[in-house]
């Protein structure tokens, strides 16, 4: 139980570290959830300019900007992004693409990314370690029991991921 919410918390945070590096160009951060006691969801945005502020307490995401402050419980999160505009429907929240990291014991999983796309795995000194490519699907899993524990920076498109190999 606590290895899953601990798990939970790390693909969360690196989530959000590829969340916030999209960022540069967005206009609006959009959190999706699931209404209460529905499978329906609803969203809520915040305008970049209000500087919103992400971070975890417990098992809640709490965003905080410079008028308003909100929690969401992560189990009723369906995903949170930055958007250049707020979709107006269902349709374009649906075509909306979102790529996603994921940690396991034994890689970290790349998906929905631009098909062949470089992929960039440097030590904390900057020393170049690995070069892949995602796949025509754009998803790539790279191994984590060939690397030094360590830690490490995934660089993939515009994106820059670090984390610990334990």
């Amino acid at each position: 139980m606590k290895k899953t919410f601990l798990l939970k918390n790390v693909f969360s945070s690196l989530a959000l570290l590829t969340c916030v590096s999209t960022a540069v160009h967005a206009e609006s951060l959009i959190v999706e959830q699931f209404k209460e006691n529905s499978q329906q969801t609803e969203t809520t945005s915040y305008d970049l300019g209000d500087k919103p502020i992400l971070t975890f307490s417990g098992t809640n995401l709490v965003v905080k900007t410079d008028r308003v402050s909100a929690e969401f419980e992560l189990s009723k999160v369906v995903k949170y992004y930055f958007a250049e505009s707020v979709p107006t429907s269902a349709k374009e929240i649906a075509e909306t693409p979102m790529s996603y990291v994921y940690l396991t014991e034994e890689a970290i999983h790349l998906r929905k990314f631009e098909p062949q796309l470089p992929v960039y795995l440097y030590s904390m000194s900057g020393q170049l370690i690995l070069t892949k490519q995602t796949s025509n699907e754009g998803d790539l899993d790279l191994t984590l029991s060939n690397l030094a524990k360590d830690v490490y920076i995934i660089k993939i498109n515009n994106n820059t991921i670090k984390f610990i190999n334990k």
